[in-house]
């Protein structure tokens, strides 16, 4: 019983870490005209300062608020956290600089609408890449 225990406990543990190792992928829609982008235009991207990506106007989307997927992209590749995103959210509308952007739900919803709306971009767990989706940049 004890060996199972272990065994178990080895099992659970990779898969943690596993998890913990998985990225976050920016995907966009196959047909959009650019390969990939950098954290900097990233960035730009979901905190509506960039509209335009290559010439094309683009549709980023975003996740449901709240979600740990959500927390880590925008912690790791906006640098902030739930309460500042919050905050510069409202003062981005209330100024007229831009508007939020529009939710389309958890990863698959987001996968789903991106993969059939030319020029659309989200972001995902990278293990939902596939070829109905472009991956743009992968944030660790």
């Amino acid at each position: 019983m004890k060996i199972y225990f272990k065994s178990l406990s080895i099992i659970v543990l990779l898969c943690s870490v596993a998890n913990v190792s998985a990225g976050i992928a920016v995907i966009a829609h196959p047909d959009l005209g650019v390969a990939s982008v950098d954290v900097k235009t990233a960035k730009k991207l979901f905190l509506g300062k960039v509209q335009n990506l290559g010439g094309t106007d683009v549709k980023v989307v975003d996740q449901t608020p709240g979600s740990e997927i959500y927390a880590t992209f925008y912690k790791t590749v906006c640098k902030k956290n739930a309460n500042k995103l919050k905050l510069y959210w409202t003062k981005m509308v209330l100024s007229g600089k831009g508007n939020k952007l529009e939710v389309k739900g958890d990863g698959a919803a987001v996968k789903a609408y991106v993969a059939s709306t030319p020029n659309a971009i989200g972001f995902v767990d990278e293990s939902l890449v596939d070829s109905s989706v472009k991956s743009l940049y992968i944030a660790n």
